[in-house]
């Protein structure tokens, strides 16, 4: 598995010591702007939770953080070079297919991390605490292409997919692999933990999560508006066609309780 997870520490090393010089580039924004970092991965809420802190008069924050300058979308550079909002967030996802998790890379994310906190640059850390489920969505995003679903567009029906075991459990304990990281990452950085489980899955608690953020930030909240909807149910017995199968097999780990919430 970690010849398949072999460059993300080194990108993120990489990615986080190229923030300041992305933050000057992206935008003439004010010498005393506050900027913040989304650390998250794959499947875990944090489109919704971008289009979220877009509606706040002060925030500007899209998922585009890591563009060159010169290859930036149009319609992103536009909104970088003009805007005038104070507030700057960018998102990090941790990919799975570039994922190292040696000593060494570990230690060079963690001084990355650090600096950029040392910085003044404010971090919040984004997870799915149910690997299950985060390996079924990422598995099923990748089968149907269909990674989101607005409110008001043509719906999405979903269908119940079959799942290899053996497949499933590589896919959890990938997921597995980048939360420790992470975790580890952030040990010696102040930063916030948001949880899609409680923060973002259920739309009654988005005006909560931005006023934990403002909060976070410093800034006066605003009202939320959200835009996004759950693909699906949530749950895995109509998610799974092999249900039965699936839960015969994580029986005997430490996942299998998963399975139930």
């Amino acid at each position: 598995m970690l010849k398949d997870l072999n460059r993300t520490a080194r990108n993120l090393k990489f990615r986080v010591g190229s923030l300041s010089q992305s933050v000057k580039n992206f935008s003439s924004s004010p010498i005393d702007a506050k900027n913040f970092i989304i650390l998250t991965r794959e499947r875990s809420g944090s489109t919704c939770l971008l289009d979220l802190l877009s509606f706040h008069s002060n925030i500007l924050s899209d998922p585009h953080t890591f563009y060159n300058y010169t290859n930036l979308p149009r319609e992103f550079k536009f909104k970088r070079v003009y805007s005038k909002k104070n507030i700057r967030g960018y998102k990090f996802k941790v990919q799975p297919s570039s994922f190292d998790t040696t000593n060494q890379n570990l230690a060079k994310a963690e001084k990355g991390i650090k600096s950029l906190s040392d910085n003044g640059i404010f971090i919040i850390h984004l997870e799915r605490e149910n690997l299950i489920k985060q390996a079924v969505s990422w598995l099923m995003a990748d089968s149907t292409k269909k990674q989101n679903y607005r409110k008001g567009e043509r719906p999405i029906k979903l269908k119940s997919m079959y799942f290899d075991p053996d497949t499933l459990l590589k896919r959890i304990r990938i997921f597995e692999s980048i939360s420790n990281f992470e975790h580890k990452v952030l040990t010696n950085s102040p930063h916030l933990y948001l949880s899609y489980e409680k923060d973002l899955m259920l739309e009654e608690n988005h005006q909560l999560v931005l006023d934990k953020i403002c909060n976070f930030l410093d800034i006066k909240s605003s009202k939320v508006i959200t835009r996004y909807a759950r693909l699906s149910s949530g749950k895995l017995d109509e998610s799974i066609s092999n249900y039965e199968e699936i839960h015969d097999f994580l029986k005997n780990t430490k996942y299998f309780n998963q399975l139930f919430y």
